[in-house]
């Protein structure tokens, strides 16, 4: 289960906190410690965002704290964003992406991470996928490469309540 808490707490100023608790079940191992991720995000210029965050802060060891910066930005027909991401237990990485909208209702997205310092396959890191959003419903799809290992579809359908 997870709780999440954001607010703008000034104009173009956001902070936000979620609580998670992982539960985790192997053989006679039972682990359900709460962890929490902090977040902040500020309007650098119109349209431009930068924002820290946080994750896994707690006492957990099988996910290791995460910090997060980047730079977003928020057009009305596209959307590019840049993060430097820094696990505590593994290689940092450079992830960048972009979201595309058409029609009204498509949005296509692609991406790329690189594990700064990884000598892997370079094709490990691409992702992309696509939505449609019809009134109150949206469905979406996304790819994700592992290189050698192949790949991951994800398909997700949320609906709006407002």
């Amino acid at each position: 289960p997870q709780a999440t808490l954001a607010a703008e707490v000034l104009n173009g100023f956001s902070l936000g906190m979620n609580l998670k608790v992982p539960y985790e079940v192997l053989d006679d191992y039972v682990n359900y410690k709460p962890l929490f991720d902090l977040g902040a995000n500020i309007m650098v210029a119109g349209g431009v965002w930068a924002g820290v965050n946080v994750q896994n802060l707690g006492a957990s060891e099988n996910l290791p704290t995460n910090f997060k910066a980047g730079l977003a930005y928020l057009g009305d027909k596209l959307n590019f964003c840049i993060d430097y991401s820094a696990p505590a237990q593994t290689q940092a990485a450079v992830s960048m992406g972009f979201e595309a909208k058409a029609l009204g209702m498509l949005t296509f997205r692609g991406g790329y991470r690189y594990k700064l310092g990884s000598t892997t396959d370079s094709g490990s890191g691409v992702s992309g996928g696509f939505g449609v959003k019809v009134e109150m419903l949206n469905i979406d799809y996304g790819y994700k490469s592992f290189g050698e290992l192949g790949g991951t579809h994800f398909v997700s359908m949320a609906l709006e309540l407002k």
